[in-house]
């Protein structure tokens, strides 16, 4: 999420990326803060595909919304970095933020300001790779071993990612 700016969709003046195109950005201007700037430097160092702030489509309190996650990843899932610290009204946004994402089904890995200190990055990547071992998992248990003809090609994508 970016800083500030909970809920954008009522944002008009923002030009969103095309869903279609996942790319990588290296100029640090586009970014919203430092911390969004060093997550795309690292999913840019490890060749990760990306779309930042890509509009998604959630269902909140009943109503259609369009949020901009920070960074969404060409499996599907979402890093969104929450940087701002002390206020307990974006803490309540951030929470209700999360809880949307788990009722859409849009897997997300937050960021918080103390993820990005020490050795990070490992940690960072450690969590996709977590979470995406996950989706994985959940997918083998939900689809009888007779209905996965699929499955070795999203097995491979999720591997392309690792």
């Amino acid at each position: 999420m970016s800083e500030g700016n909970s809920d954008r969709s009522t944002a008009k003046s923002r030009q969103p990326q095309p869903d279609e195109s996942l790319e990588r950005r290296a100029d640090p201007q586009q970014y919203r803060s430092e911390g969004e700037r060093r997550i795309a430097r690292l999913l840019n160092q490890y060749g990760i595909p990306f779309v930042y702030e890509k509009p998604t489509a959630v269902e909140d309190g009943g109503k259609t919304k369009i949020w901009y996650p920070d960074f969404y990843l060409s499996c599907g899932l979402v890093v969104e970095y929450f940087g701002i610290e002390g206020s307990r009204d974006y803490r309540n946004r951030t929470r209700h933020k999360l809880k949307v994402y788990a009722r859409n089904g849009v897997p997300v890995v937050p960021v918080f300001p103390q993820d990005l200190k020490g050795a990070w990055q490992y940690r960072l990547l450690a969590r996709i790779d977590r979470t995406l071992d996950r989706i994985v998992a959940d997918y083998r248990d939900k689809v009888p071993p007779s209905d996965r003809g699929q499955e070795r090609s999203i097995y491979r994508a999720y591997l392309e990612l690792r």
